[in-house]
């Protein structure tokens, strides 16, 4: 199994990104459900991490010649991004061995993503027991790990301003979660840089989108993006502190000038 030396030699070599000590320790504890694989289990399931990092975790997994264990991501529902890594020496698992559930929490005013997961995080909920975030007018649900559900239905009785109502649990497989909400957007550009995008988007000059993600205000997929120029691809996700959040989409096309049209998905 690769080990804090080959974690840090593979971030390493992602010239565009830094790294934390932070970084290491999330991408080792997750791992280290790889290698109970090694140890003889059938299973290994990982804390809830971003799809992001699942990718990242799966390439170094990969690169060390392992490409017999399955590896699977599992949210709760199928549009999840933050889910649960798990590696098995056989093929499907059932939502119970996944160990995720959902919680519906009732409010008696309108409340932000924000507010919920802060409202969690206050109570002692670590991160990496806490998946998506959905919520519809007065109502939110959230994908937990099955061992917090109790304690957070027990404890929780605000959220921001807002008073909880009644909560109830409910098994991920009884329900559809809201999609995902997004601004999209169409912009022309010359070429992929993060900058040019960046600028294009969010009305700001390059020169101030330089200096910010010199600033490390900028990540790529949850790392500290480190240079204006990095490329970046399809599906890449980019948060721009003060700013917002964007998904790469698609390129649709190309100008007769020889620019790229390119979907933009705006978080909400």
């Amino acid at each position: 199994m690769p080990g804090k030396k080959e974690v840090e030699d593979f971030l390493n070599r992602q010239k565009h990104i830094s790294h934390s000590k932070d970084d290491v320790y999330e991408i080792l504890k997750v791992l280290s459900a790889y290698e109970s694989i090694s140890r003889g289990k059938t299973l290994g399931i990982s804390g809830i991490i971003s799809r992001s990092r699942f990718d990242f975790v799966e390439s170094l997994v990969r690169s060390t010649g392992d490409n017999e264990v399955v590896i699977r991501f599992e949210g709760g529902y199928p549009d999840a991004e933050r889910g649960r890594m798990i590696f098995s020496t056989h093929g499907e698992i059932s939502m119970e061995e996944a160990g995720l559930r959902l919680i519906e929490l009732k409010f008696n005013s309108e409340v932000g993503h924000r507010d919920v997961l802060g409202a969690l995080l206050s109570l002692g909920v670590k991160r990496s027991k806490v998946g998506d975030i959905g919520i519809e007018g007065f109502v939110s649900h959230v994908v937990v790990s099955d061992d917090m559900v109790d304690f957070i239905r027990m404890n929780i009785n605000r959220v921001g301003r807002a008073c909880i109502e009644s909560s109830k649990a409910i098994s991920c497989g009884e329900f559809d979660m809201p999609k995902q909400r997004f601004n999209e957007n169409e912009i022309v550009v010359s070429s992929m840089r993060s900058d040019l995008i960046l600028s294009k988007l969010f009305k700001r000059s390059r020169k101030d989108v330089k200096g910010d993600i010199l600033k490390g205000k900028v990540k790529l997929n949850d790392f500290i993006l480190n240079t204006a120029d990095h490329c970046v691809m399809e599906s890449d996700v980019v948060s721009y502190r003060g700013n917002g959040k964007i998904r790469i989409g698609d390129t649709k096309g190309v100008t007769k000038k020889g620019n790229y049209v390119l979907k933009i998905k705006k978080y909400v």
